[in-house]
């Protein structure tokens, strides 16, 4: 019997993300549509993510309304996201295309070597890239080593961006995933650009982890104020 339910999962697997995906995509308009959008500096953000050749640090638990704002919003460059290779990710992946960007497969338990090799490519020809520094196991809101290094080989500066929602269910996730609700505030909040030396010694990279992961707290923080968690 466990076995036939295995099969039958994965038959109906690639349907079930086909309509995750458009069921996903016409969630985040609707949630996009019927909240109240504020930002930091809506120019600044915009600025820097037309310039290309950025990384955006985005926590996993906070991909579901980010993603639908860049390609709503700015749209140019290209945007590819890192997902990983897990039967979960295929889901994502399904919202991410749907959206008309790029999912990089891979992370660091599973497709590691493909994903940077994808990543410094995009990069390379002006395209952004989105990694969610926590992701793809948690814990959630801590900063994991890759993305520093991955700022360091290609020299593309992080900027870190959080978000809250006045009206939200909050999920009992690994990621503590938000899913705002409608006739709410949403506020997006986003750091400076950090720039990691290709010189820089183990010691030094770590210390850029721990200031992305407190930066990127302190936005947390911000970004409920501003909607009034």
């Amino acid at each position: 019997m466990a076995s036939f339910k295995r099969r039958l999962a994965d038959r109906l697997h690639p349907c079930a993300t086909w309509l995750f995906g458009h069921v996903g995509v016409l969630s985040q308009r609707l949630v996009y549509c019927l909240n109240r959008l504020t930002l930091d500096d809506e120019k600044a953000l915009k600025g820097g993510a037309w310039k290309g050749k950025t990384i955006f640090a985005c926590w996993h638990g906070h991909l579901f309304y980010q993603s639908y704002y860049y390609a709503k919003r700015i749209r140019k460059p290209q945007m590819a996201v890192v997902v990983s290779q897990s039967r979960d990710g295929d889901y994502g992946t399904a919202v991410i295309e749907g959206l008309k960007m790029e999912a990089v497969r891979g992370s660091t338990s599973k497709g590691a070597r493909t994903a940077i090799r994808i990543v410094r490519d995009r990069l390379k020809k002006g395209h952004n890239v989105v990694v969610t520094p926590d992701g793809p196991r948690g814990p959630a809101f801590q900063v994991q080593i890759g993305i520093i290094k991955l700022a360091q080989m290609t020299g593309a500066p992080i900027v870190p961006l959080c978000y809250d929602a006045s009206r939200k269910k909050t999920f009992k996730s690994w990621d503590r995933f938000i899913l705002p609700l409608p006739f709410g505030h949403v506020h997006i909040a986003h750091g400076d650009p950090l720039i990691v030396p290709r010189s820089s010694t183990p010691d030094e990279i770590e210390g850029y982890r721990v200031q992305l992961e407190e930066t990127m707290r302190g936005l947390n923080q911000r970004a409920s104020q501003e909607v009034g968690n």
